[in-house]
């Protein structure tokens, strides 16, 4: 559940942090967040 990855209170930072570390960042969508079945 890729919602998991990110704190509900700190979203927006917690985005940032995954923006640096993951070269795959971009795989993260609004949409996938919403529905994480979509991520594959």
């Amino acid at each position: 559940d890729a919602v998991c990855l990110f704190s509900r209170s700190g979203y927006t930072a917690d985005l940032e942090h995954v923006a640096e570390t993951r070269d795959d960042v971009s795989l993260f969508k609004p949409a996938d967040l919403i529905a994480p079945n979509r991520l594959s």
